[in-house]
């Protein structure tokens, strides 16, 4: 408390990771990270992994740069007025991936020892059983894995 009696704001900065694709779950996490998590100095890290599209003439895995911008595109549209209406401290990463969930999962850990994430944010999409089965799930593998504490919205 400051001399006025009242709360001093934490001068601990946390980076908060929050995987997204253009969806309403991550929309609801967010939300959720806003209201219940998030405090004054906290950064958003937005991360969004991309998969790879396959360039014959290359012979090399690459996304495009129409992939990319349709990425930043949702993410400036979706997530940042939310975070800068807070006037917090934000980041977009985008990487490339394979599409499957250990490939996507193994990217969401990597990036959250990069960053010191404080907090991993991850919305379920509920594909339901038989389809989580078959494909797998990029949260339970994040779960299973992340050295960092990871908070699975619903």
């Amino acid at each position: 408390m400051d001399q006025s009696g009242e709360a001093a704001p934490s001068s601990t900065h946390r980076n908060l990771l929050i995987p997204v694709v253009d969806a309403e779950p991550c929309t609801t996490a967010l939300r959720w990270t806003i209201g219940n998590i998030y405090r004054e100095g906290d950064e958003f890290i937005f991360l969004h992994v991309l998969p790879p599209e396959q360039h014959f003439s290359a012979g090399t895995l690459q996304p495009t740069n129409l992939q990319e911008m349709q990425a930043q595109t949702f993410i400036q549209e979706r997530f940042v007025p939310m975070v800068e209406s807070l006037q917090a401290k934000h980041s977009v990463s985008i990487v490339q991936a394979d599409a499957d969930c250990d490939s996507i999962g193994a990217w969401i850990c990597h990036k959250a020892e990069e960053a010191a994430a404080a907090l991993v944010v991850m919305a379920a999409h509920h594909k339901g059983q038989l389809l989580s089965y078959v494909l797998g799930s990029t949260t339970k593998y994040c779960l299973n894995r992340c050295r960092r504490t990871v908070l699975v919205s619903h």
